[in-house]
């Protein structure tokens, strides 16, 4: 790795991986993803979320960066980037986001 990581991503696939257990997402399947640990400059893993007609999909990199990414049934898209998560509550906080803008909003 060429910097040392903010965000520990086992932290972060813990988080995710508590989801299911949400009430306010049935209905919704949901996937997640790394990218492979082969030495790359920045690790990732990536939170995605459907349901019909709604999709969301949050990827953090361990940089402490992320993306967010919300396609409503209504047609609105939602993007919004996070510069500077520096620790797990910052990645629950952006977490959280995408799931209330999901379990809220699907009719938007």
């Amino acid at each position: 790795m060429n910097h040392a990581p903010l965000l520990d991503l086992d932290e972060i696939e813990a988080l995710f991986a508590n989801i299911e257990a949400r009430p306010d997402l049935v209905g919704f399947s949901w996937t997640v993803g790394r990218s492979p640990r082969d030495g790359r400059s920045k690790e990732s893993i990536c939170l995605s979320l459907r349901s019909e007609g709604t999709e969301g999909e949050l990827l953090v990199w361990d940089s402490g960066e992320a993306e967010l990414g919300l396609i409503l049934k209504s047609g609105q898209v939602i993007q919004e980037h996070f510069p500077d998560l520096d620790n797990t509550q910052a990645a629950k906080s952006a977490l959280e986001n995408l799931l209330l803008a999901l379990a809220d909003g699907p009719e938007r």
